[in-house]
């Protein structure tokens, strides 16, 4: 028998998506391993694009910048955390 908790509270792992067999070369060919050094540079840079991104949606309503906060706030995260991740 399952009690509440059993049921609400199970965690499930989700499979990623598959890339079709077409793209995975191409995916491998742009990826790189970059040195730390090369890594911190990039976070300036993101936040310039999101500035100008915010300046956009000044203008502009189509622009989710809700959607562009949360992928910088997600990137920033990534390459924070980028040395602490293995080379595979």
């Amino acid at each position: 028998m399952y009690t509440l908790s059993m049921v609400f509270f199970r965690r499930y792992k989700h499979k990623l998506p598959r890339f079709p067999h077409t793209v995975i070369p191409t995916f491998r060919n742009l990826c790189e391993v970059l040195p730390d050094e090369d890594v911190e540079k990039l976070l300036p840079q993101l936040d310039t694009h999101l500035l100008e991104l915010e300046e956009t949606a000044k203008s502009n309503p189509n622009v989710n910048i809700v959607l562009g906060r949360e992928l910088s706030e997600r990137s920033r995260y990534l390459l924070t955390h980028y040395p602490e991740f293995g080379k595979k």
